[in-house]
């Protein structure tokens, strides 16, 4: 493969599908966000005192955000990481925009500072990657792209 110049120099650009992410994205927002909805009725109630609820929400909030760098590299296997991880990191910000609107609405305070918020968006980002890794080990899909 030769750039647009015709040297024969390979063309190394890395080009991100936006309809990947977007799959990611979605596929790890159904996860995320019904199951921090639930984990933060939990929390809120405090009724079930310290119930492993809450650690299997966060759990399953983990799997939702390998899913969305899973789903967004299985669109894209010449590029999984890089694919696998911004889906991981827009699922989380789905996940916050969520959370902050939610508690501005409800006019309480926010709960976490911007410490908690960036390790939360590497943890994202890390499963994310973890993601986009498995869905290239297991190879591209069976549907063809246009």
């Amino acid at each position: 493969m030769t750039d647009a110049r015709g040297t024969g120099a390979p063309d190394a650009r890395l080009v991100i599908d936006l309809t990947a992410l977007r799959r990611g994205v979605v596929a790890g927002s159904v996860l995320v966000l019904p199951v921090s909805v639930l984990g933060a009725l939990l929390n809120h109630e405090r009724h079930h005192g310290n119930s492993g609820w809450l650690f299997l929400a966060f759990i399953v909030i983990l799997y939702g955000y390998a899913t969305a760098g899973y789903g967004a590299a299985r669109t894209r296997p010449e590029a999984p990481l890089a694919h696998g991880m911004l889906a991981g990191l827009g699922a989380f910000l789905v996940w916050l925009i969520a959370s902050v609107v939610v508690r501005l609405a409800r006019g309480e305070h926010l709960g976490f500072g911007v410490v908690d918020a960036v390790s939360n968006a590497l943890l994202a980002v890390a499963l994310g990657a973890v993601g986009g890794l498995l869905a290239a080990r297991r190879g591209p899909t069976a549907v063809p792209r246009d």
